[in-house]
């Protein structure tokens, strides 16, 4: 009989997990999945001048259907923010300085 009631408890528990993972799922997309969270690369949306988004071989600018992204950073962006994984664009005067 404990045999049982421990299968139940197994079983409910990954029941559980299951559904918590399809949650999940539905609002991360696989390319996000992918990607360095927000708060991980010290993103913040107001960066200095020359360590900004916009000077960034990194950052993709927003289209008339998606806001600004990056190309490691998960979630919109914009592009004056900033992070730690900032890389200068090719040919670019800017860089230099810290984040």
């Amino acid at each position: 009989m404990a045999e049982r009631i421990k299968r139940r408890s197994v079983l409910a528990g990954a029941g559980g997990a299951i559904v918590a993972n399809a949650l999940t799922s539905a609002f991360v997309t696989a390319e996000d999945a992918s990607k360095v969270r927000q708060r991980a690369a010290i993103y913040i949306p107001q960066a200095p001048v020359g360590r900004q988004c916009s000077a960034c071989r990194l950052f993709l600018p927003a289209r008339t259907s998606q806001p600004a992204q990056c190309l490691v950073v998960e979630g919109p962006v914009v592009a004056s923010g900033g992070c730690v994984l900032w890389e200068p664009r090719v040919g670019s005067l800017t860089g230099g300085g810290q984040p």
